[in-house]
């Protein structure tokens, strides 16, 4: 008997010290890792020691622990196939797709099938090409030739592929319209969707009739931004005797507003005005001798935003830059301008009791709204008919710039607003 317990005393004594180091199933643990107890029985809250996947997932139940995963639950292996798409879970997480989704973008096609599992625009490639037919058709390319892939259009430096993966456009080798061509803006590591044109700061203008106004942070915020390269303002206050004013509740006119849109948006003005071909008899194309720079900037202005659309003449052949200007052609020139787009959102509306569906500003202000730039009033309308004043038109360019991602617009302390 004697015997027999000092045979047992050895054996346990040489179990113990034989799984310090020993690793029976080969899963990266040790089996005192995995037989906490060590009673050899694989307990409840245990991994198994002598089955490497112990949740039958396909990976090692070593690896598992290693990366933060459940050993006892398979739906986090790597190796497994939550969703049943036909990619296991590290395929979905190499591609960014959603493990437990099968259709991650919502589009109708499985993550395995759709080329583009992560943007719900585009779901086929018909040649392989790298480009959705969907793009394709939007850009009049071939979707049955593989070769428009490879073009340079724009001659800016990036093929059609690299056009659709930077989101540029494929036929204006400046995207954003900051003096640098997309290719080499790519190359050099900075964003060719996004023009850095605008400066923040400095002292402001001191104006003595906005102290106690609803839009005296729009109004500071906007008189501190200055657009490159000339630093120029985006819209002036005024010098009554001896004091600056900025008369926040007066009218906006229809150049002060292409003004803040035009440079708040970094839109490069058009210096030879006389060579576009158009011309109003209230305001010539043709500069004057010794023109000042105010006279200067407002001739680049209003040809510019003309010659882009975004505004028109009368029939009278005039254009009326000191008009006022309504909310309603207010916001489809300050969408125009600043070219943001929609962003479809399904909670967005503009239905507003004075906007109805088929007005032809309608577009303009859903899409303010999308942007929630604008809301409307507590009584339901928008008011589209009323006069736009400077302190709103102020609060709203302010708003569209922070918006704007072609733009810098970050420079802006908007966490004050």
């Amino acid at each position: 008997m004697k015997l027999l317990l000092t045979l047992l005393l050895i054996s346990s004594t040489a179990f113990a010290q034989s799984t310090e180091s020993i690793d029976t199933d080969g899963d990266g643990l040790l089996d005192r890792e995995e037989d906490v107890n060590a009673n050899l029985i694989f307990d409840d809250g245990e991994t198994n020691l002598f089955d490497a996947d112990t949740d039958d997932g396909g990976e090692a139940d070593g690896a598992e622990i290693r990366a933060g995963r459940d050993p006892l639950n398979r739906i986090d292996d790597i190796t497994f196939d939550l969703d049943g798409d036909g990619l296991n879970n590290g395929q979905e997480y190499k591609l960014g797709t959603d493990p437990a989704k099968a259709d991650s973008d919502g589009d109708g096609s499985d993550d395995k099938t759709d080329p583009f599992a992560l943007d719900s625009r585009y779901s086929q490639d018909l040649d392989g090409d790298g480009l959705p037919d969907e793009y394709e058709a939007l850009h009049g390319l071939d979707n049955t030739n593989p070769n428009d892939a490879t073009r340079d259009t724009d001659n800016d430096g990036l093929n059609t592929v690299e056009e659709f993966i930077y989101e540029t456009d494929m036929l204006d080798a400046d995207t954003d319209n900051d003096g640098i061509n997309d290719g080499t803006e790519v190359e050099n590591g900075t964003d060719p969707q996004e023009n850095p044109c605008l400066m923040y700061g400095g002292v402001g203008t001191p104006f003595a009739d906005i102290e106690d106004h609803w839009g005296k942070d729009f109004i500071t915020h906007i008189d501190q931004i200055r657009a490159k390269p000339t630093g120029a303002h985006l819209i002036e206050g005024e010098t009554q005797i001896d004091r600056e004013v900025f008369i926040p509740d007066e009218n906006i006119t229809r150049y002060e507003l292409l003004r803040m849109i035009l440079l708040g948006s970094c839109v490069p003005l058009i210096n030879d005005t006389e060579s576009i071909g158009i011309e109003f008899r209230d305001f010539s194309p043709r500069s004057r001798p010794r023109e000042s720079t105010d006279r200067s900037i407002k001739r680049q202005i209003i040809y510019t935003a003309t010659s882009l659309g975004i505004i028109q003449g009368y029939k009278d052949g005039t254009i009326q830059p000191d008009a006022t200007i309504n909310r309603a052609e207010a916001m489809k020139i300050l969408i125009l301008a600043s070219q943001l787009q929609p962003l479809d959102d399904p909670y967005a509306s503009s239905t507003f009791s004075d906007v109805p569906k088929d007005a032809w500003f309608e577009p303009f202000i859903r899409q303010m709204v999308e942007y929630a730039i604008i809301d409307g009033y507590g009584d339901g309308t928008i008011r589209p008919g009323n006069n736009i004043t400077r302190a709103e038109a102020s609060k709203i360019v302010l708003l569209i710039i922070i918006s704007n991602p072609h733009v810098n617009g970050y420079v802006i302390p908007a966490e004050e607003l």
